[in-house]
C-alpha cells in the first residue's frame, strides 16, 4: 500500500478535479472516477462492488458525491471517508451563489455534462420538442459554471441552448473554489504526517474560501447595477477586499478615448503622463512599475472598456495569486460595465424620444392653432361675401349682368372655401380626426352616375371614355348594394377621373370596376381602376404626386386646383383599409387603382322624387330668433336672411348682451356665435341653460367660423342643440330652423304653362349628389355636361334639365344647389 490519497469522483468532474489536484501540486493524490448517474427522472442505484479495486493501493479513499451515493455501504469499505454535498455544484461555487441561481429559475450546467449533452438527452429518451418543453417548464435560462478547463464548453453551451431554445449566461467560476474544497480534504489527510504545516495551509485555505465566498456574492451583484459609476465602486470594493491594495485607479475608455477617471488614493491621475500610460497600455495585464501591483484591461468581446490599476498591495508576495483571481473575474466586470452602458444608452434614448415626442406635440399644437385661426379669419369674411351673394341673387329684379357678377362673387368665394376645406380635410386626416360615415347605397347606380358625368367631359375634349365591368376568376357581377362612405368614395373617384381627363389630350380614359373575390358571406373585395392615355409621369413625378400642394407635371401641363386632391384621396383610401396604387410611363399614360373590402347589404328602397317649389314664408304666428355675433356684417347678413321670411329678429353683440336679450326678448331660437367679447358663446349658453327649465328652454344653434370637430363637440356639451359652420348656407340654416322649431314653410305659387304644369322629376340621388358637388366647386362646364346627360338618360328628366340649364346660363350656382339638394338621399 502506497502513501497516497485516492479521490473517487463522478466522471463528469474528472478533468476539473485532476486539474485542481495538478495545480495544487498534490503529487500524492490519485484521482479515480465512477460513472455519472445524473439521469432523469430517477438515478439508478450505483453498483459499488468493483469501485474499490482501482483504489486498493491507496492508504485512504475519499468519495465526493451527491445523489450517486445512494446505496453506498461505507461499512463494506476500508479507510474510506464520504463527502456528500447537497448539490454537486457546491464543489465549484458558494452555496449562497448556487442557491441564488436556483431561486432565479436557472438550470446550472458543468463543462463535463455539456460535453456529453447529446448522449444525456438520448438517455433521457427526449426528442427535441420534449426536451424544449421540459427545460421551458424547468428553467428560465441556462448558466454554465465555466471552470476554464474544457476548451469547447462555450461551443457546447451554444449548441445546447439552441436545441432547448433557452437564453444562457456564463459564470466564470474557475477552479479556485474546487481547489480549496479539495485542499481541505487533502490537507486534512496530510495532517497525519505534517500536522503543523498542514494546519497553516488549512487555515489559509479557510480564509481564502471565505474571501471567495464574499467575492462570488459581489460578482453576483455586479451585473444587476444600472450605472457604470456604481459598477466601478463595487469593483473597487471587491479588489480592496481581495488584494488589500491602498491605491486603485480605473480609467474609462469610450471609443478609444479617455472618459472619466476613478481613483481611490490620495493623489489622482490627472497629469498627461498618467493618462498616456493608460492609453498606451495594450496588453491584457502587466505588473506596475512599483512591483506591488498590476494593471488589468477590462473588456475583450466588446473592445476595451477601461483599464484597472491595483497597486501598493499589503501582501505583494501573493500578487500572482491576486492577478489570477482578477483575470478570472474580469469577464464578469466586462459584462457588468457593458450592461450598465447599454442601460444608460437606453435611458438616454428614452429621454431623446420623450423630447422628440414633446416637440412633435408642440408642433402639432402650433399647427392646429394656426389652422384654427386661419379657418376663423377666412370664414368670417367669407360668411359675409357668400351670405350676401345668396341673398342678392334671390332678388328676381336684379338685372342679368348683375346676377352674373353675383354668380362670379359666389363662385369665387366657394372656390376659396373649397381650398380651405381641402386644407382642413388634410389636417384632420393627418391628425387622425377625420372619420368615415358609412351607409347603404346602390353600387351600380353610384358608378353609373359618376360615369355619366365624366363621359360628357371626355366628349367635350374629343376623348373616348369607356366603363368596363372587369371579371376576375370568372366573377363578373358586381354586388347591387354595399355599405361604405359614399361621399368619400365619390370624392376619391371624382378626383382620379377628373385628373385623368384633365391630363389626357389624345386617346381616352377607361373606368374599370370588378369584383376580385368574396371575403365570406357578407364581404367582397372590389377593384376600382382608372386608366388613361395621357401625358403620364416620370419616376421623379411619381415620388411627389401624393405630397400636399404638388402637381407633378411640367409648367405647360400644370392645371387648376389646390394640389391636395391626390394627397387627400390617398389618405381617405388608407382610412378605408386599402392603398391607392399608381403606375405611369411618361408620354404613355397612367393607371390608378384601389382594392376595397366592402360589406354587402340587402335590397334598398328606391328614392322618391321630390318637387322643389320656391319658399316665401311660414305658417302661423311670427317666430322670434336672437342673433348673437360680435361682427356687424354677420348679424346684418343673418337678419337679412330671416326677416324677409317673416321672423322677428333681435341682435346681441357679445355674450353678456345675449343673456340680457334672452331675458327680455324671450326668443324661441338663438343663433350663437362662439367667439365674442365679455362672455363667449359657450359661457353665454351655460348661463342661459342654468336660468331656464326644460319647458321654456330656447333652441340654441352654435354658429362658428371654426370647422373643427372639437368645437362642435364643446358646443353640444354646454347645451347647444346643433352646430352650423360659417359661411352659413341659407338652405342649411332654414333646414335647421324647420327641424328644431317644427315650422311649415309657405311656398310661392307661380302660374306655369300647361305643358310644364307637372312637378319637376329630379335625378336619382347619386346623380343629384354629383351635381351638387359640381355646383359647390362652381364647375359650370361640368354642370352643363350633367344637364345634357340627364336629357339623354330619360325624357322624364328633360323639364328638370331645362330648369337646370336656365340657372346655369345665369351662373346661379346657389339656386342650382337649392334645385338639386332635395333630390339627394341623406
Amino acid at each position: 500500500m502506497t502513501d497516497k490519497l485516492c479521490i473517487l469522483v463522478c466522471a463528469l468532474f474528472k478533468r476539473e478535479v485532476a486539474a485542481a489536484i495538478e495545480l495544487e501540486n498534490f503529487t500524492d493524490v490519485q484521482v479515480v472516477t465512477f460513472p455519472s448517474k445524473c439521469n432523469y427522472p430517477v438515478s439508478p442505484t450505483m453498483n459499488w462492488d468493483n469501485m474499490e479495486q482501482p483504489c486498493q493501493n491507496c492508504s485512504q479513499i475519499h468519495i465526493l458525491g451527491n445523489r450517486c451515493l445512494v446505496g453506498f455501504n461505507q461499512a463494506q469499505w476500508k479507510n474510506v471517508q464520504v463527502h456528500k454535498v447537497d448539490q454537486c455544484f457546491y464543489l465549484f461555487a458558494t452555496p449562497n451563489l448556487i442557491d441564488q441561481y436556483f431561486k432565479e429559475g436557472a438550470y446550472l450546467l458543468t463543462p463535463g455534462w455539456l460535453a456529453r449533452w447529446q448522449k444525456q438527452i438520448k438517455e433521457w429518451q427526449f426528442d427535441k420538442p420534449t426536451a424544449q418543453e421540459f427545460f421551458k417548464e424547468s428553467a428560465s435560462r441556462l448558466v454554465l459554471l465555466d471552470t476554464g478547463v474544457q476548451a469547447h464548453s462555450k461551443q457546447h453551451l451554444l449548441e445546447f441552448a439552441d436545441f432547448v431554445k433557452l437564453p444562457f449566461e456564463i459564470l466564470p467560476v474557475g477552479l479556485d473554489y474546487l481547489r480549496l474544497s479539495l485542499s481541505k480534504i487533502v490537507l486534512a489527510w496530510q495532517l497525519e504526517h505534517e500536522q503543523k504545516k498542514s494546519q497553516d495551509m488549512l487555515a489559509q485555505a479557510n480564509r481564502q474560501q471565505a474571501d471567495y465566498a464574499m467575492t462570488f456574492d459581489l460578482i453576483n451583484n455586479l451585473p444587476r447595477l444600472m450605472s457604470e459609476e456604481m459598477v466601478i465602486a463595487e469593483i473597487f470594493e471587491l479588489f480592496t477586499m481581495l488584494c488589500a491594495a491602498s491605491r486603485l485607479t480605473y480609467v474609462q475608455i469610450i471609443n478609444g478615448q479617455v472618459g472619466q477617471v476613478h481613483a481611490r488614493s490620495s493623489f489622482g491621475t490627472s497629469t498627461a503622463t498618467d493618462l498616456n500610460r493608460f492609453l498606451e497600455f495594450d496588453e491584457d495585464y502587466t505588473w506596475t512599475a512599483s512591483g506591488n501591483g498590476f494593471m488589468l484591461r477590462i473588456g475583450r468581446h466588446n473592445g476595451t472598456l477601461g483599464i484597472l490599476e491595483i497597486d501598493d498591495m499589503t501582501f505583494p508576495a501573493y500578487k500572482a495569486h491576486y492577478l489570477n483571481l482578477a483575470l478570472s473575474i474580469a469577464g464578469v466586470c466586462e459584462l457588468a460595465i457593458t450592461n450598465a452602458r447599454i442601460y444608460q444608452h437606453i435611458k438616454q434614448s428614452e429621454q431623446e424620444l420623450k423630447l422628440a415626442k414633446e416637440l412633435a406635440e408642440s408642433a402639432n399644437y402650433a399647427k392646429s392653432q394656426f389652422l384654427a385661426n386661419m379657418s376663423h379669419e377666412l370664414r368670417t369674411p367669407l360668411n359675409g361675401i357668400l351670405g350676401y351673394a345668396q341673398i342678392l341673387r334671390l332678388d328676381e329684379d336684379t338685372p342679368p349682368h348683375q346676377q352674373d357678377g353675383l354668380a362670379i362673387i359666389q363662385r369665387s368665394g366657394e372656390h376659396l372655401l373649397t381650398l380651405l376645406n381641402d386644407i382642413l380635410d388634410l389636417s384632420k386626416v393627418e391628425a387622425g380626426k377625420l372619420e368615415l360615415h358609412p351607409h347603404e347605397f346602390q353600387l351600380p347606380n353610384f358608378l353609373k352616375n359618376i360615369m355619366d358625368i365624366f363621359r360628357l367631359q371626355a366628349e367635350q375634349k374629343s376623348l373616348w371614355f369607356i366603363y368596363e365591368n372587369i371579371s376576375y376568376e370568372n366573377i363578373s357581377t358586381l354586388p347591387p348594394y354595399v355599405l361604405a362612405d359614399e361621399k368619400r368614395l365619390r370624392q376619391v373617384l371624382i378626383n382620379l377621373l377628373g385628373n385623368a381627363i384633365k391630363f389626357t389630350h389624345v386617346g381616352g380614359v377607361a373606368f374599370k370596376v370588378g369584383l376580385l373575390e368574396y371575403m365570406g358571406a357578407d364581404r367582397a373585395k372590389i377593384r376600382f381602376q382608372i386608366e388613361d392615355t395621357g401625358i403620364g409621369m416620370s419616376p421623379a413625378d411619381l415620388s411627389q404626386i401624393f405630397l400636399p400642394f404638388q402637381q407633378a407635371h411640367s409648367l405647360s401641363n400644370k392645371a387648376e386646383g389646390t394640389g391636395l386632391g391626390l394627397t387627400i384621396s390617398k389618405r381617405l383610401v388608407e382610412m378605408m383599409g386599402s392603398e391607392l396604387k399608381v403606375e405611369s410611363s411618361l408620354g404613355k399614360g397612367t393607371i390608378f387603382w384601389l382594392d376595397l373590402e366592402l360589406t354587402l347589404v340587402g335590397q334598398l328602397a328606391e328614392p322618391v322624387a321630390v318637387v322643389l317649389p320656391a319658399m316665401s314664408g311660414f305658417k302661423g304666428e311670427a317666430r322670434k330668433i336672437l342673433i348673437a355675433d360680435d361682427k356687424l356684417e354677420n348679424r346684418q347678413m343673418l337678419r337679412d336672411m330671416l326677416v324677409p321670411l317673416g321672423f322677428k329678429v333681435a341682435v346681441a353683440v357679445n355674450g353678456q348682451e345675449a343673456i340680457n336679450q334672452y331675458l327680455t326678448f324671450q326668443p324661441e331660437m338663438i343663433l350663437m356665435d362662439l367667439t365674442m367679447p365679455i362672455f363667449d358663446g359657450l359661457e353665454a349658453t351655460r348661463q342661459i341653460r342654468a336660468r331656464t327649465g326644460n319647458a321654456h328652454a330656447p333652441i340654441i344653434i352654435a354658429v362658428s367660423a371654426s370647422a373643427f370637430e372639437q368645437d362642435k363637440q364643446r358646443s353640444l356639451e354646454v347645451g347647444c342643440n346643433d352646430f352650423i359652420s360659417k359661411p352659413v348656407r341659407l338652405e342649411v340654416l332654414l333646414q335647421y330652423i324647420q327641424t328644431h322649431l317644427g315650422i311649415e314653410w309657405v311656398y310661392e305659387t307661380k302660374p306655369m304653362p300647361a305643358e310644364t304644369a307637372e312637378p319637376l322629376i329630379g335625378p336619382p340621388s347619386e346623380q343629384a349628389a354629383i351635381l351638387y358637388d359640381l355646383a359647390m366647386m362652381g364647375d359650370i362646364k361640368g354642370l352643363r355636361e350633367g344637364a345634357v346627360q340627364l336629357e339623354k338618360i330619360d325624357n322624364k328628366y328633360k323639364p328638370f334639365a331645362a330648369e337646370l340649364k336656365s340657372l346655369i346660363k345665369g351662373f346661379k350656382v346657389k339656386q342650382i344647389r337649392e334645385l338639386v339638394e332635395p333630390f339627394i338621399k341623406i
